[in-house]
């Protein structure tokens, strides 16, 4: 089970999310997505994604 979030951008998504803490992989470039994962609280699987 995890979570999969669309954003309009994921690098920016990402660039907030680091500077409040968490820690993701990525990115990931697949086809036109940038992917980023991390993992929440209960280590709950996060995906974020955005289409360029």
């Amino acid at each position: 089970m995890g979570l999969h979030v669309l954003v309009d951008d994921a690098d920016e998504f990402a660039k907030m999310a680091k500077s409040n803490g968490a820690e993701l992989t990525g990115p990931f470039v697949k086809e036109d997505k940038r992917i980023y994962t991390l993992h929440a609280p209960e280590r709950l699987p996060v995906t974020i994604e955005s289409r360029n």
